[in-house]
């Protein structure tokens, strides 16, 4: 009997062994994550040029901290970044499930959208196409843009602002730092960003720092951290290095993801679900993407790495701290705060009460769309073209068009801009004006 449990025990060890060394198993991205000691800086490439970062403060403003970092090489060959949208329009999807859809190798999450309609609130713009311009009741606001050849600018896009000189653009704020100086109080106050914004949430943002796009989350909302305020973050940037950056979005939403990497890739700890894992992923409209086309030839490569420019401060964090930490449990998925961070402040609030920033939903067949006094684009096969395809003119007349457009027919309802049949009178309603596209 002893000899057959002897026997039996071996073949578990023989087996156990052999599953270990088949598994597929990413060592170094199980120690960055779990084996990453406090206060000390961990990294391992992604691909080449692109550098992911974590560090787990174990106290800095009011708490403990957990940052993760992609730093993508913008002039290495194959490396891109670009906004990726929902698959459906009005259909949110999870930062994770969006990357892996879309064959990305890293991202965040990025974008304030309306929580109830599931679309974005804000410029966005890829590949050239402006898919949605900036809220018209707003004052312009930040948007990181996005050159084919590398190129990177933080600026304000207001309303009919198409950021002309980017390929991509996804909209966002308050803009944190410019040329090394934060300038959140003055940024909050142009963008009309509501003072509850700057209480203590998780956080994603994006920086610019020479060649280097600089994406970041910072968890919040249970163990993993206590969350920053918007002031906090701008401060961190600093002590990075990096001279210009702006807030992407945060709260429950905040996702760092990367392929390949365990637990459908998430690497922070996304809060949604009140835990301290990396299961609270909250579904949204979009995010920000690393791509990775490896050059045929090659070509020259860029870790991404700049450790030796990126002091982060925590040297001197006691000296620099003054954040107050209390309010920063916002655990409660109920709580204001937590809807006013992922859009808006007043996003919900004025749902309904102007037509002009209430999203129905998508673009519908014979849907008309205006600018001021011009209609500039009309729904045809499901998707916005250019009103000059149409061959018609028209204008727009507190907020109705006036046209002959006699070879549309009845259009949309609900709420969406719709054609009239030739010969009627008022032939639309403009009400998503500079929103849905």
């Amino acid at each position: 009997m002893r000899r057959v449990f002897a026997a039996f025990v071996l073949i578990v060890l023989l087996w156990t062994a052999t599953a270990s060394a088949l598994a597929p198993f990413d060592s170094a991205g199980a120690s960055l994550r779990a084996g990453c000691p406090d206060d000390t800086w961990c990294e391992q490439q992604v691909v080449p040029g692109v550098l992911w970062r974590l560090k787990k403060y174990a106290d800095v403003f009011g708490g403990r901290q957990t940052v993760n970092v992609l730093e993508v090489g913008m002039k290495t060959p194959g490396v891109s970044v670009k906004p990726v949208m929902q698959a459906k329009a009005g259909a949110c999807q999870k930062t994770s499930r969006i990357g892996t859809d879309s064959g990305a190798v890293a991202g965040v999450n990025g974008g304030y959208f309306d929580t109830g309609a599931c679309v974005p609130l804000g410029f966005r713009k890829v590949d050239g196409d402006v898919l949605y311009e900036a809220v018209l009741t707003r004052p312009p606001r930040s948007a990181i843009g996005l050159t084919a050849v590398g190129g990177m600018v933080i600026r304000a896009v207001g309303t009919a602002d198409r950021f002309d000189e980017v390929t991509h653009g996804l909209g966002a704020g308050p803009r944190l730092l410019k040329d090394g100086a934060s300038v959140v109080s003055e940024a909050m106050a142009a963008e009309e960003i509501a003072g509850s914004m700057n209480n203590k949430h998780p956080r994603t943002a994006v920086g610019v720092k020479g060649e280097k796009l600089v994406l970041v989350t910072f968890d919040g909302r249970t163990s993993a951290g206590a969350g920053v305020t918007l002031d906090e973050l701008a401060q961190w940037f600093e002590w990075y290095g990096v001279p210009d950056a702006m807030n992407l979005d945060g709260g429950g939403s905040t996702t760092m993801w990367i392929s390949g990497e365990p637990d459908d890739g998430v690497v922070n700890y996304p809060s949604d679900n009140q835990k301290a894992d990396h299961y609270g992923e909250r579904s949204v409209t979009e995010g920000l993407f690393v791509f990775y086309d490896p050059p045929a030839d090659g070509g020259t490569t860029d870790t991404g790495a700049d450790a030796e420019t990126a002091n982060d401060g925590s040297q001197d964090a006691e000296t620099t701290d003054d954040a107050d930490d209390a309010g920063s449990d916002l655990s409660d998925s109920s709580d204001p705060s937590d809807v006013s961070f992922d859009g808006p402040a007043d996003a919900e609030t004025d749902a309904g009460a102007d037509a002009e920033t209430a999203d129905t939903g998508a673009c519908r067949e014979g849907s008309l769309r205006c600018a001021g006094a011009a209609l500039v684009e009309v729904c045809t096969g499901g998707l916005w073209r250019s009103a000059a395809a149409c061959g018609k003119g028209a204008s727009c007349e507190r907020g109705r068009c006036v046209a002959d457009i006699s070879d549309r027919d009845a259009g949309a309802s609900g709420g969406l801009p719709s054609v009239a049949p030739a010969g009627s009178e008022g032939g639309c309603s403009c009400s998503n004006i500079g929103r849905i596209r």
